[in-house]
């Protein structure tokens, strides 16, 4: 069986540290993780969907 390729095989990032609590904090944070975090999901799904049955 040969590796996955390294793009689905890579870690997830972390996610950023929140740096204050109001809504702006909040928002700026949020918007760029969630994109981040399904970026990650869908490498992941790839992933298992590669694996042989």
């Amino acid at each position: 069986m040969s590796p996955p390729p390294p793009d689905l095989a890579a870690p997830c990032e972390p996610p950023p540290r929140l740096e204050g609590l109001t809504g702006a904090a909040v928002m700026t944070w949020a918007l760029p993780t969630v994109q981040a975090w399904r970026e990650c999901a869908r490498r992941q799904q790839a992933l298992v969907q590669a694996w042989p049955q």
